[in-house]
């Protein structure tokens, strides 16, 4: 950092945002710091803008550089941004968080250099109108709170959790970005007002994090409504969606939501509105949902008639919403859990079906069979879109990978072939 910048700072009192307005974006092929080499912009927030980059020094490997405008520049605002610099460096150690490469101030601009991530944010994953699974739900918020939990064991709160700030990497794995801490770079005026950036978006973030007194609790509050959006396909976003209030400020959302009452009373302890009332860590919060994996006791409530010689051939779909079966009557039945009635019959394979798997989002149906043939369906129409052909035996099993453009295949012929779409 450059310590003649500090001093200039020192002499001027602070920069305010209306001579930061003057600062233009870095465009397209810049290079910034002598080293880093601006490919295409990937977003633009409120606090600056996200870009790729190439890095020159290390054979143009791509990273990701956040360009930072705060609200006012001063020798304090200079500080902070080095502490939470610091933070990122230390957090970037677990590997679902991206890692720190380097952080430098340019033109009167601060500036994050961290590991690009490759995948989806979960907003590929949580959609408006598009419900999810108990079971997918209880597994997407352990996975995010084993990552919280780290973060605040290191005495840092996130701030900003939302689908959009999580990525679902392309092995599978999630990784949280984008810490509104590094965000909340404040300065004092001439006049030692503190100028404080509210950091947080509408419907995740709670009063107490609105008011600028955000706990650990506060990113559980944001675990919480992302586990409300997953159940019942409504953002929490009010102004997109949102939910309506009793009078104690509680969120009302169990009507909207196929959910059990142990999960739902889970929930509704993570978005208390009073933050004394929620549960005060990370860790709590995971015992009280991995409680719920515990083995309880099996009740048979509906029993399903239709198919002989069935096989073992029976996913679920992401959503929970759809059961498939294959059989050696050589189909496959598609079934509406909610309900047990049947939705539709697929044929087309000329011996029995040994293996189905959905697509990652379950619009796809992949079946193989005694006829030594893979056929891919259309869940919404059962129609059949594609056979596949190239094993001499018994196709025993099928997969989709994580992001749907491959599909493996096992035969009773000793070999395994991947397809890949074209």
């Amino acid at each position: 950092m450059s310590q003649s910048w500090i001093k200039n700072l020192s002499r001027s009192g602070y920069i305010n945002n209306k001579d930061l307005r003057k600062i233009p974006s870095p465009m397209i092929g810049t290079i910034l710091n002598s080293r880093y080499h601006i490919i295409r912009k990937l977003g633009q927030g409120g606090f600056g803008a996200t870009f790729i980059a190439a890095d020159r020094w290390q054979n143009n490997q791509h990273c990701a550089i956040k360009q930072l405008k705060p609200d006012a520049l001063s020798p304090e605002t200079l500080y902070l941004f080095e502490k939470e610099a610091e933070f990122l460096f230390k957090l970037g150690s677990h590997p679902q968080i991206p890692q720190l490469l380097a952080h430098f101030q340019e033109e009167r601009v601060f500036y994050i250099v961290q590991e690009l991530i490759e995948g989806n944010d979960l907003t590929q994953e949580i959609k408006r109108g598009q419900r999810l699974g108990e079971t997918q739900v209880i597994k997407l918020l352990i996975e995010i709170l084993e990552v919280l939990e780290y973060v605040h064991q290191n005495q840092v709160i996130h701030r900003d959790i939302k689908p959009a700030n999580i990525i679902r990497r392309r092995d599978g794995k999630i990784v949280l970005i984008d810490f509104g801490g590094i965000k909340q770079v404040r300065a004092r005026s001439a006049n030692s007002t503190l100028l404080t950036a509210i950091i947080g978006t509408p419907g995740y973030m709670p009063i107490e994090q609105f008011n600028n007194n955000a706990h650990f609790c506060s990113d559980i509050h944001a675990v919480g409504m992302m586990g409300i959006f997953a159940l019942t396909g409504i953002d929490p976003d009010p102004r997109i969606g949102g939910f309506p209030k009793r009078p104690q400020a509680e969120t009302l959302w169990r009507d909207k939501a196929q959910v059990s009452q142990q999960l739902a009373d889970v929930i509704d302890k993570m978005v208390k509105f009073d933050y004394r009332q929620r549960y005060q860590s990370a860790t709590a919060v995971l015992a009280a949902l991995k409680c719920l994996f515990l083995p309880h006791n099996w009740l048979c409530v509906r029993t399903l008639q239709e198919h002989y010689l069935p096989h073992d051939a029976f996913p679920f779909s992401p959503d929970g919403q759809i059961l498939a079966s294959g059989s050696g009557d050589k189909t496959i039945k598609l079934w509406q859990m909610s309900t047990g009635r049947k939705i539709s019959t697929l044929k087309g394979h000329s011996d029995g079906v040994a293996s189905l798997a959905f697509s990652p989002d379950g619009q796809i149906l992949a079946s193989c069979s005694s006829d030594a043939t893979i056929k891919i369906w259309q869940v919404s129409t059962g129609r059949e879109i594609r056979t596949l052909k190239g094993h001499s035996d018994v196709v025993m099993s099928v997969a989709f990978s994580p992001d749907e453009q491959i599909i493996v295949s096992g035969s009773s012929d000793n070999t395994i072939k991947i397809w890949q779409r074209q």
